[in-house]
Formats: C-alpha cells, sequence, structure tokens
C-alpha cells in the first residue's frame, strides 16, 4: 500500500533516485506515483487520472520514461508531443497505448489546433471509448486503456479548473537530476547498465504492490496543484480570486505603482 512504497528505495535505488528527484522529493507525491504505476501494471487499464510533470530541464522526466517506463511497457507506451498528437490524422497507437508521455506540453501560447488537441486529451484521461484512425482502414471505435503523463517545464502549461478530478500534479523540481546524481554525466553508461539491472525487481515490486485503487482512480489534492492552477488564470481571473479571498497582496506593488502614476499625472496638470 502506500505506507510501503518506499520499500522501493531498498529494493531499487537507482530507479527510486530518479523517480524521487522528477517528483521533488515529495513523499505524498512518490507514493502516489508508485500507486498509479502499479494500478496501470497489474490492472492494464484506466486509473481515469494523470499526472503532470514539471520543472527545469533535465530533472529526469525523459530518463524515467525512456529508460524505465519503456522497457518494462514495450510497445505499450508511447511518447508524444501536444503538436504532433494534433498534426497526425491517425492515431493508431491509442489502441494499445497503456501510458502515453506528453512531452514539452503547454497550452499557454498554443495555436486553436494545438489547444483542440489539448482539450481532446483531457477527455481521454477519462473516456472508456476512442474513436482509432489507421491509415487505409476505416475508423473503429474501440475499448481504451490510456493514462497520460504530462511532461513541461512551465507550471502555467496546463490549465486546470478549480475542483479538477483528473489530474494529480507533482511539486516543481527547479534543480536538473545531474547535480544530485553526477554519475550520469561522467559515467552515463554504466548508471544506464545500473537501471536496466534493477527492471526486473522493480516489474516485480509493481506486480506485487496492494493497490489503493480509489487513490489511483482521485487525484492528489496538494500545493502544488493549486499553484498550477493559479499560474494558468488570467490576471482578471486571478485579481477576483484573490478579492473573493480577501488576498491582495501580490497586487499591492502594482496598485502602488498605478497610483503613483496618477499622482504624477496630476502634478503635472496643476503644474
Amino acid at each position: 500500500d502506500l505506507k510501503t512504497a518506499h520499500v522501493l528505495q531498498g529494493e531499487c535505488p537507482q530507479i527510486y533516485s530518479v523517480m524521487a528527484h522528477m517528483l521533488s522529493y515529495h513523499d505524498e507525491a512518490i507514493a502516489r506515483f508508485i500507486n498509479w504505476l502499479a494500478y496501470i501494471w497489474q490492472f492494464r487499464k484506466k486509473t481515469m487520472t494523470g499526472w503532470m510533470l514539471h520543472g527545469t530541464e533535465g530533472t529526469g522526466k525523459g530518463y524515467f520514461f525512456n529508460k524505465i517506463i519503456r522497457p518494462l511497457f514495450g510497445q505499450n507506451a508511447v511518447m508524444k508531443t501536444l503538436e504532433r498528437i494534433a498534426d497526425d490524422q491517425f492515431n493508431a497507437w491509442e489502441e494499445s497505448a497503456l501510458i502515453v508521455m506528453v512531452d514539452e506540453f503547454n497550452i499557454a501560447n498554443a495555436s486553436s489546433g494545438v489547444t483542440k488537441a489539448a482539450s481532446r486529451l483531457k477527455n481521454m484521461i477519462t473516456e472508456p471509448k476512442a474513436t482509432i484512425r489507421k491509415m487505409r482502414i476505416d475508423q473503429v471505435e474501440a475499448d481504451s486503456y490510456t493514462n497520460f503523463i504530462f511532461a513541461t517545464n512551465d507550471i502555467g502549461a496546463l490549465a486546470i479548473n478549480g475542483g479538477d478530478r483528473r489530474y494529480n500534479v507533482a511539486p516543481r523540481q527547479e534543480r536538473k537530476l545531474i547535480h544530485e546524481v553526477p554519475q550520469i554525466g561522467y559515467d552515463a553508461a554504466n548508471f544506464d547498465r545500473n537501471t536496466e539491472a534493477e527492471l526486473a525487481d522493480f516489474a516485480d515490486f509493481l506486480r506485487h504492490f496492494t493497490v489503493d485503487i480509489d487513490r489511483a482512480q482521485h487525484p492528489m489534492e496538494a500545493e502544488a496543484k493549486v499553484e498550477a492552477i493559479e499560474a494558468a488564470m488570467d490576471s482578471a481571473t486571478r485579481f477576483f480570486r484573490c478579492v473573493l479571498k480577501g488576498q491582495l497582496e501580490e497586487f499591492v506593488p502594482e496598485l502602488m505603482v498605478r497610483a503613483n502614476e496618477l499622482l504624477h499625472r496630476e502634478q503635472l496638470m496643476i503644474q
């Protein structure tokens, strides 16, 4: 269960170190993420929730997917960019994908087509069916088993609404993995071999993990999610939200600047 998730640190120390850094060493996020993976590994179906991993470049998001998730799940693990999903008219990958990492995810400044694709992805987290379009074959409806990880460098990349029931948001990681694990830089080949050597034990750990189904199917409510919701708001929405809460501190500097500007204009007019 979640209380035993950290046993992984003793059984697969290198895999755990990559995962823990990626999740900013947040105990609940680590336990929840392991539980989420174990649910997918054991039941081979949707959790109905996705994960947002965000931080500076080089925090281990790509390494975790390419060196750990992909070898474990094989062709059932897919990496896409949001632009690629928006442009690709064929989606055969949806038919068998268990985990999809949407890399460089950001809809803050996206085109209308990309924004539409992002909205579709939001629904795909929970939709039990998918419309599959293959080349030279009529589209068909199939069961969907896909779970999503959204990787981004921008905290405001994912437009999350208050009351959301889809997204787990990990705390932001500002330090590169190489700063915590220097071996990645000076002995990358050996680091990769050590990761590969732990994969069988990691698979066994996931297979025997006592999954908390409710927590796999419902998102973690943490400060990081609140920050992501607020970061995605436009300034007007954020202002009125702060008014309702009686929290105007962050707007005081801007209001003071505006007041000083008005005072300066009045002085010029008097002169």
